[in-house]
């Protein structure tokens, strides 16, 4: 993030693997970004104040389909028809993805909690690709995320 007053690049914080981070971005001085960049926990985030050691994580639920190109393209279609999730689904984001080789389309729907990915999984349960896509779920995972680096 750019401080549009001074110009300079802000630290900025994330939650990785259940914890607040505190990301100090690298200097433009020509060293590498691995020496200059500096993760640092800060405090774990609680679920609920009131419950004691509830610390917030986030989840994946990872759908693997049959279908090609035309389905992915499908199914992307049928998502950006809506603005946001749909209801019942409380999710924070949405990837398609396409295995072109093996003619696998995945879809990853990431969760704040592991309620609401049970509560968005029993939804998407219930929830059947577009029949102009041609496409046959194959698999289902959730999946706890421990570590999410970005370059």
């Amino acid at each position: 993030m750019i401080d549009p007053a001074t110009g300079h690049t802000l630290a900025t914080t994330r939650v990785l693997a259940g914890r607040q981070t505190l990301v100090v971005p690298p200097l433009n001085d020509g060293r590498r970004a691995d020496d200059l960049v500096v993760i640092r926990p800060l405090a774990r985030l609680r679920l609920n104040p009131q419950l004691e050691g509830g610390v917030m994580s986030e989840w994946v639920r990872v759908a693997t389909f049959e279908g090609d190109e035309a389905a992915a393209q499908a199914i992307v279609d049928e998502i950006n028809k809506e603005s946001g999730p749909p209801p019942g689904i409380p999710s924070k984001s949405i990837m398609v993805g396409l295995d072109r080789e093996n003619n696998h389309v995945r879809i990853v729907v990431r969760f704040d909690s592991k309620e609401n990915l049970d509560i968005g999984s029993a939804t998407l349960d219930g929830m059947e690709p577009p029949p102009e896509s041609g496409m046959r779920r194959i698999s289902v995972e959730k999946l706890e995320i421990l570590l999410e680096r970005h370059a």
